[in-house]
This record gives structure tokens, C-alpha cells and sequence, in this order.
């Protein structure tokens, strides 16, 4: 390998490096995929840990507490280290009694609790909230695959409808051309010109406010799948589901019903009686009033406490407040179940429809084509004004627009189906 070499070595790895990945063409699926890994859904990953974290806590309080202590105190007359029995120490001895000015404290002390029933069902009650936080993630999911469906199906409507108009520009053009020269050969008024292209730039006009709503379809998608897309992606549904089926919003607001009944049932709780098991050793030093001697005495306490509530207005309160939130949850449970039962009602109801309308729409593509064709020679033969030829090309634009709204709003219906139903679309739709 020689000198000159070199460089060129290096600049091919430089440009290999440099050079974009080809990942292929994009599909919805690798879009419903991508929703997943946006930050949204890792938030909600974060709810769920936090929760099960927030149980673990709950059911801490359960175990014991051990602390170790130190004191350094001084009295102003000699203060006992311990309480001192009648017979440890014998004074005509002249032995040193454990009372001093200055006294050192260390050691540790325990506290558990042996029955507080309120802590198993507030942990309970986060449980149900844990749970609630795993179902809020997996409707934020799908709610997000819907979106994307829904804004992929408009962003093919106004990419459709953008190379509709490019059609009917086209065929106006080629019209344009004849009456111009007819114009300049003194057989037409200038005026059937003008027409001509007042509809042509009306159509331009149209396919710019369509080009700034694709941009805005486009944007909306990268927020949702951090991908950018120039141009729609294709869809297809590959399999049916199911247009009865739970409401996955209930299953989230029966999580909150159930954490609702813990909650009461804690508050409940605080009427029992509460039992805790706690001890103490201790190390205690200091000088002897009577001889100054260095003397140190250990002391422990084992002890078994019961705690009755026995009147605790703010208690009763919160079990009032706890009923209320409780009641408050079922309510909103049978209002939501009521709403969305008219959403799957409309659903089934509006799938016919379209269905129809995209037939219909059909054979109004067809039919307006050939009255179209027919329009062309009967203006070219001057059987026929140019407001009426006008008139028939805006047809043809209409009905085939009209083909691209209803399937549109068939898409939207399948995203809205399956938010409703909680139904996840990777390999549903493809």
C-alpha cells in the first residue's frame, strides 16, 4: 500500500460514517411501534414503578424501627444514671453511688408494630392504584396508536385531495389551451378565458391551504412518533375485531372504585385498637458525686403498648370524606358507562353508513366522469355554456372528494373503536 493510497482509505470510511442509514421503507406498523418509546409512555412506566414503590412503603410500617441514640447531660445537683435499687449499692462501704452532675447516655431503641389493621388496607388501596397506573399506561398506548392512525388516514385525505386537484388543474389546462386559441382567433369572448383560470387559481389556492394542513398532519405525527414522514403511509386492516367487547376506560375507574373502598376501610380501621412492641438498652456513664469515681450502669425496657382511640374528631371526618370519594367514583363510573355506551351505539350504527357512502360515492365518481366527457364535446361543439362545462369538472372534484372523506372518517371510526374497546393495533392494522 503505497502513500496515495491512504487518503482515499480514509475517506471512504469517513463517508461511510457520514452517510445515512437506509432502514427501509416506512409502514403504520413500524409508526404504532414508535409510539411506545416516546416519552409519554415511558412516564407512565415511571407512575407504575412509583406506585409499587408507594406499596412497599405502606407495608414498611410493619417492620421495625431501630435508631441508636446519644445524650451528653448536665444537672445542677447529682441526678441518678438508672433508677437505683435500695440494696445495689452500700453506702457505709463508701461505695461509689451511681448519681452524677455530668452523665453520658448511648445505645439504641426499637419500635415495631404488632397489630395496626389500617396498614393493610391502605396498602391495599396503593395496590389498587398500581394497578390503575398499569392500565392508564396501556390506554395512554393505544389512545396513541388511534391518533396515529387517525392522523395518518387524514394526512392520505389531504394527500388524495392534493393530487385531485393537480387532476382537474391538468384537464382545465388543456381546455384553457383551446379556448385560448379560440379566443385569439376572434370565435370566443375573452371572458370564457377568465372563467377558466378564476376556477384554476381558485383550485392553486385550495392546494395551498391543503399543502399548510399536511404540514401540520406531519408535524402532529412526529409529536406522537418521533418520526418525520413526507408522505402518508399505507394501511390496511388485516383482521376484524370485535364491535362489542369492556370498555377499557371502565376497567381504569374500577381501579379507582376499589382503592376508594380500601381507602374507607383504612379509615375505618383507625377505630381498632392499635398494639406495638418497643424496647430499649442503654449505656450510661459519669463520675460519682460522693467518690468522683468513673462509673457506668446499662439499662433496657421491653414493653408492650396498646393505643385505643377513643375521640378523634379530624378521624371521623376523613371517614366521611373517604365515604363521599367513594360514592363520588361509583357515580362517575355509571356516568361514563352510560356515555360510552351511546359512543359504541353510534359506532355500530355509523359503519353501514359509510360503508354505503363509499359505494355511493362510487358510482357518483363514475357517473360524473361521463357526463364530464360528454360536457367536453358539447362545450367544444357549442352546445353548452362554459359556466355549465365548469360546473361538471368541479363535479368530478366533488364526488371524488367526497370517496376520500368517507374513508377518512372510516378510519376514524376504526382508531375510535379501538380506544374504545381497547384494542392494540399492531398487527391489526398493517
Amino acid at each position: 500500500m503505497n502513500g496515495k493510497q491512504i487518503p482515499k482509505i480514509i475517506m471512504f470510511f469517513v463517508t461511510l460514517f457520514i452517510l445515512p442509514v437506509h432502514t427501509g421503507a416506512m409502514d403504520i406498523t413500524t409508526l404504532l411501534k414508535a409510539v411506545e418509546k416516546q416519552p409519554q409512555a415511558k412516564i407512565d412506566q415511571l407512575a407504575i414503578e412509583q406506585e409499587k414503590t408507594a406499596v412497599k412503603k405502606a407495608y414498611s410500617s410493619l417492620y421495625p424501627k431501630v435508631s441508636a441514640i446519644g445524650s451528653y447531660e448536665n444537672y445542677n445537683s447529682p441526678t441518678n444514671l438508672r433508677p437505683l435499687p435500695p440494696t445495689e449499692v452500700n453506702i457505709q462501704a463508701g461505695e461509689a453511688i451511681p448519681f452524677s452532675r455530668n452523665i453520658g447516655r448511648y445505645g439504641i431503641t426499637a419500635t415495631m408494630p404488632v397489630f395496626v389493621k389500617e396498614i393493610f388496607d391502605t396498602a391495599k388501596q396503593i395496590k389498587s392504584l398500581s394497578r390503575k397506573s398499569e392500565v392508564k399506561k396501556e390506554i395512554t398506548i393505544i389512545g396513541n396508536q388511534s391518533a396515529v392512525v387517525s392522523l395518518n388516514s387524514s394526512f392520505t385525505y389531504l394527500s388524495h385531495l392534493d393530487k385531485l386537484i393537480h387532476e382537474r388543474i391538468a384537464s382545465l389546462s388543456k381546455t384553457r389551451e383551446i379556448v385560448e386559441i379560440q379566443v385569439n382567433n376572434g370565435r370566443l369572448p375573452e371572458s370564457e378565458l377568465f372563467k377558466v383560470e378564476q376556477l384554476i387559481e381558485k383550485l392553486r389556492l385550495q392546494q395551498s391551504t391543503i399543502s399548510g394542513n399536511m404540514i401540520a398532519v406531519s408535524h402532529a405525527l412526529f409529536a406522537m412518533t418521533g418520526i418525520h414522514l413526507d408522505a402518508p403511509v399505507p394501511m390496511s386492516l388485516s383482521k376484524e375485531f370485535p364491535a362489542r367487547g369492556q370498555y377499557i376506560t371502565l376497567a381504569l375507574l374500577k381501579k379507582d372504585i376499589e382503592a376508594a373502598t380500601y381507602e374507607l376501610q383504612a379509615r375505618k380501621d383507625y377505630r381498632y385498637p392499635k398494639i406495638f412492641l418497643q424496647g430499649s438498652f442503654t449505656e450510661n456513664i459519669g463520675s460519682a458525686y460522693n467518690t468522683d469515681d468513673l462509673i457506668s450502669r446499662h439499662y433496657r425496657k421491653l414493653s408492650l403498648g396498646l393505643v385505643f382511640p377513643l375521640f378523634d374528631r379530624t378521624a371521623h371526618v376523613d371517614e366521611q370524606l373517604a365515604r363521599i370519594r367513594l360514592k363520588k367514583a361509583k357515580e362517575k363510573y355509571r356516568k361514563t358507562k352510560q356515555d360510552l355506551d351511546a359512543k359504541a351505539s353510534r359506532i355500530r350504527q355509523q359503519g353501514p353508513v359509510i360503508e354505503n357512502a363509499l359505494q355511493q360515492s362510487e358510482k357518483t365518481i363514475a357517473l360524473s366522469k361521463k357526463i364530464l366527457k360528454v360536457a367536453k364535446v358539447a362545450y367544444k361543439n357549442r352546445r353548452m355554456t362554459i359556466e355549465d362545462y365548469l360546473k361538471y369538472e368541479v363535479d368530478v372534484l366533488d364526488a371524488e372528494t367526497q370517496k376520500s372523506y368517507w374513508k377518512d372518517q372510516q378510519w376514524r371510526l376504526i382508531a375510535d373503536q379501538a380506544l374504545l374497546f381497547g384494542q392494540d393495533l399492531q398487527g391489526v392494522i398493517q
